[in-house]
């Protein structure tokens, strides 16, 4: 028997293979996020909590721009809290409620790394107020390559101040809710001077608006019988943006088909005429790719 033969003999069987926690954390980094479709995961979360009000906090911060999205959903104690934070924390192959918008367990993760270094989230649950923080920098810095995710104690989160501060703001007047906190955002590329980072930053913010009351317009203006959500950003309510522009368009004949032993309902709509619209309106409906796209 030759020594390679040995060697395989010898070494049969299974070998823990764990992944590098900052190699793939950092590969994750680049899964095709952008800072509007980010947010919206993050909130997606929120409506599966059953959320009635959301709150999109940001600040420029004197160059160190951080980002808050607060929920009055049903919140998570401290072991639920652990498992959101684990990457792939639900099995895609589970049954989920009609109401769950998530899939993989990775998006609370996935979309924050696509936009910060630092995501951190304080939870509130029957009184019990649960923090754990992801540090990308703290994990390329571990020296025993594990996936460290820190527990923030109650006396820590007394110097915290960013956080204390949105926590005393609205989960004190909440029953249950949870806050997600973005620092670190390094995603927005602009160059080196910061007069142009910060206009960039508010340019983006805004093109985040907008995406919310396009995606989310079905929540914050609801079908008769349907909960509303109230979305505010910084401190602005959103208003629901109707791509349909359902008042003044034209319905056409509903259509109904099953998928996966669901049913699915489509009403079709054809786009009022220019004469039958404003300037501003028209502008306001033609999208990324204009109006006849």
């Amino acid at each position: 028997m030759t020594n390679a033969e040995n060697s395989n003999e010898t070494n049969a069987g299974f070998v823990d293979l764990s992944p590098s926690p900052s190699s793939l954390i950092e590969s994750l980094r680049d899964i095709g996020y952008s800072l509007e479709t980010a947010v919206a995961d993050v909130i997606d979360n929120s409506i599966t909590a059953l959320s009635t009000s959301i709150d999109v906090r940001f600040s420029w911060n004197d160059s160190t721009p951080w980002l808050a999205i607060i929920d009055d959903g049903h919140g998570m104690n401290g072991a639920e809290l652990i498992s959101a934070m684990r990457f792939g924390s639900m099995s895609p192959l589970l049954t989920r409620s009609k109401n769950d918008l998530g899939r993989f367990g990775l998006g609370l993760k996935t979309a924050s790394f696509s936009q910060c270094r630092c995501l951190t989230v304080l939870s509130k649950k029957q009184g019990e107020i649960s923090c754990c923080q992801w540090d990308l920098d703290s994990i390329l810095k571990s020296e025993d390559n594990k996936w460290l995710l820190r527990i923030l104690a109650t006396e820590e989160l007394k110097q915290f101040d960013l956080l204390n501060s949105l926590s005393s703001k609205y989960l004190d007047s909440y029953d249950s809710g949870t806050i997600v906190l973005w620092n670190a955002i390094d995603r927005i590329d602009a160059g080196a001077d910061l007069e142009i980072k910060e206009s960039k930053f508010n340019e983006v913010l805004c093109s985040v608006r907008s995406h919310l009351e396009l995606v989310f317009h079905r929540f914050i203006s609801p079908d008769s019988g349907q909960s509303k959500v109230q979305f505010r950003f910084n401190n602005d309510e959103l208003e629901a943006f109707d791509p349909f522009n359902s008042f003044k368009s034209t319905e056409r004949p509903c259509a109904d088909f099953k998928c996966e032993g669901q049913n699915i309902h489509v009403q079709p709509y054809v786009l009022p005429r220019f004469s039958r619209v404003s300037k501003s309106e028209w502008k306001k409906y033609e999208g990324q790719l204009g109006y006849l796209s």
